[in-house]
């Protein structure tokens, strides 16, 4: 069996977990954690560096220390969830080239 189909059962768990954190939690730091942990399953030469995660989505914002700042986090909000959508799609990227190129590694 390959590595893929060891991992599909992690991915497709962290999968929807981290939609759960998005969706039903409302907690977009979670849902991150769970595509982090999802880019582990990954092989040290299938995951994308540091400096291209920096690069393509950008530093992952902080929230405020100051209540005054942004009461209701609505800045703060709007940029973590933009973050998590470019994160998301250079994760999902990365694990669909990774099963793509075991896929056709295969012998038929």
């Amino acid at each position: 069996m390959s590595s893929v189909g060891v991992y599909q059962p992690f991915w497709l768990g962290l999968h929807q977990a981290a939609i759960n954190s998005l969706l039903n939690k409302n907690n977009p730091y979670d849902a991150i954690m769970h595509l982090r942990n999802m880019m582990a399953f990954l092989p040290e030469k299938s995951r994308p560096k540091d400096t291209e995660i920096v690069e393509q989505c950008g530093k992952e914002p902080e929230m405020a220390n100051d209540f005054t700042i942004d009461p209701e986090d609505t800045y703060y909000d709007i940029a973590i969830r933009q973050y998590l959508k470019k994160y998301s799609f250079l994760i999902y990227d990365y694990i669909g080239k990774y099963i793509d190129n075991e896929m056709s590694s295969r012998k038929l």
